[in-house]
């Protein structure tokens, strides 16, 4: 694909037989076409900066050495964590104020960038022209500062680095992965994993042990897994929880730590992204004095969230609820919340067990992994007790064949199974590129997402429903007419692609095709 820039230059600055050649060269990076550009026509680098800034209408620098100042342009990149833009495109923020940020480049086609910046933080921006030699100059001090600033504490600053994007992508998961050669740096964003930094095996070592420090775990200890926890301060107002969790592979010590989002705010019910009548249903279902209501999907597909978001609607001082989880992932205050110890036997049946004898009203499981499991929570919604908790199945409705499967009988499930939940996530398009009718992707968003959304189908119980489990020749049809609004998770998606907040594509990759 041939370079913008071609087309502009021709054929004021450009002759047309210099151009053709160039358009029929491979594609050229914009500074690679100034240097070829200015060699070809015998115009300097200020010439064609002063050209380019008039085609643009953009302000045009022709000292920027002079207002220059490092130290200033070094505190607006730490200010509004500009370093990732600022190492990987030929931008430099010289100067913050009440009236805006001003961007310096010697690349007109980066104006869309600067509106992304402004966009994502809310601040006029203004792309200012140079010419392409003074802005190297100037580049190579602030790439050189930035290098010095990250060798006084290399290791530290790393990590604060790693931190600091994982907060800016909204990222989940960190994965620390050695390879034969290098390792590199994943974080999981809106569900997928994507690369963020390259390092030498030296140095991923080195960060990983710092980890485990943190995190109290035997930094000598490198073959076996070990799990624990640890807190990392961002500044003064900000500190991140992460679940760490290490594995021995063939190139050395992966490591993994989970974020706690324990400042993002749960979501309520009706933000869930429940259609009117699903939600009815739930807060009626919530609002039951004894009974077991089930939430199924694969892992990470926000079971766990919706189960917090339903103790919070009905929390309340009168009422005790004991939550039976591995690990414990948000810390919610008013609850008395048990993590399951497999070292020491303190397993989901077990606490469960033991909880009975603590007067509880409403029991949160973790997970139903087993049949002693299952057998104690159909109990305890048999005698006076509301349970929430989780299936791995892939709809509402196989959530009854696995119970049976795990030895649950059908007249056990009619005096306690009140109401199965599947559900899915969707990544959200992000509104800037929908805007901007691109959807490749922008300086704020994955690949054109931003966020995900629910996708749910709610199954009431009753006996009549249970009767036909057992019958081989129910069909698809027939299981979506006991659903609520008789929407299943492709209707539901559906109905979310017509609303404009997510994808067709999003919804094959997450449910797959017909």
């Amino acid at each position: 694909m041939s370079h913008p820039l071609i087309h502009i230059l021709s054929p004021t600055l450009l002759a047309e037989s210099d151009a053709k050649v160039l358009l029929e060269r491979e594609a050229l990076s914009t500074e690679q076409l100034l240097h070829r550009v200015s060699q070809v026509s015998g115009h300097s680098q200020a010439d064609i900066s002063k050209f380019l800034a008039n085609q643009y209408q953009l302000h045009y620098e022709s000292q920027p050495t002079q207002q220059f100042e490092l130290t200033k342009v070094m505190a607006i990149i730490i200010e509004l964590k500009l370093e990732p833009i600022t190492l990987t495109q030929p931008l430099i923020p010289i100067a913050l104020s009440k009236h805006g940020l001003h961007l310096l480049s010697y690349d007109p086609c980066l104006k869309t960038v600067a509106l992304e910046l402004q966009f994502h933080h809310n601040l006029p921006t203004q792309l200012i022209l140079t010419d392409l030699e003074q802005f190297q100059f100037l580049q190579q001090k602030i790439h050189s500062e930035l290098k010095d600033h990250h060798n006084s504490n290399e290791h530290a600053s790393l990590l604060f680095e790693i931190m600091q994007i994982s907060q800016q992508r909204n990222a989940s998961d960190i994965h620390i992965e050695p390879d034969k050669e290098q390792a590199r740096i994943r974080m999981r964003c809106d569900g997928l994993l994507i690369n963020v930094i390259t390092l030498s095996n030296r140095e991923v070592k080195a960060l990983i042990s710092q980890i485990k420090i943190n995190a109290d775990l035997d930094i000598a200890e490198q073959r076996l897994p070990q799990d624990g926890r640890m807190h990392y301060s961002l500044s003064k107002e900000q500190t991140i929880e992460l679940r760490i969790s290490t594995l021995s592979t063939l190139w050395g010590e992966k490591l993994v730590m989970r974020l706690a989002n324990n400042t993002q705010a749960l979501p309520t019910l009706n933000q869930l992204g429940m259609n009117q009548a699903q939600h009815a249903l739930l807060e009626q279902e919530l609002h039951q004095p004894q009974g077991l209501i089930l939430v199924t999907g694969p892992t990470g597909s926000g079971k766990t969230i919706t189960l917090y978001s339903c103790l919070n609607n009905i929390a309340n001082d009168s009422i005790n609820i004991c939550t039976v989880e591995d690990p414990v992932e948000i810390h919610l205050a008013g609850f008395n919340q048990i993590q399951v110890n497999a070292n020491i036997a303190l397993t989901f049946a077990k606490c469960l067990r033991s909880l009975l004898r603590q007067d509880p009203d409403v029991i949160m499981l973790g997970e139903i992994r087993d049949q002693e499991t299952a057998e104690m929570a159909i109990q305890a919604a048999q005698t006076g007790h509301l349970v929430l908790s989780t299936l791995h199945t892939n709809s509402a409705f196989s959530a009854l064949e696995r119970l049976y499967q795990l030895g649950i009988h059908p007249t056990d499930l009619q005096s306690s199974l009140r109401l199965v939940i599947a559900q899915r996530l969707l990544r959200k398009s992000c509104r800037y590129c929908t805007n901007l009718a691109q959807g490749s992707g922008c300086f704020q968003c994955n690949q054109g997402y931003k966020g995900r959304v629910g996708i749910f189908e709610l199954l009431p119980i009753n006996r009549s429903l249970l009767q036909k489990v057992t019958q081989p020749n129910m069909n698809t049809q027939q299981i979506k007419t006991h659903l609520v609004s008789q929407q299943d998770l492709k209707a539901s998606a559906e109905q979310l692609i017509k609303q404009g907040l997510t994808t067709t594509q999003e919804q094959q990759r997450v449910l797959g095709h017909d």
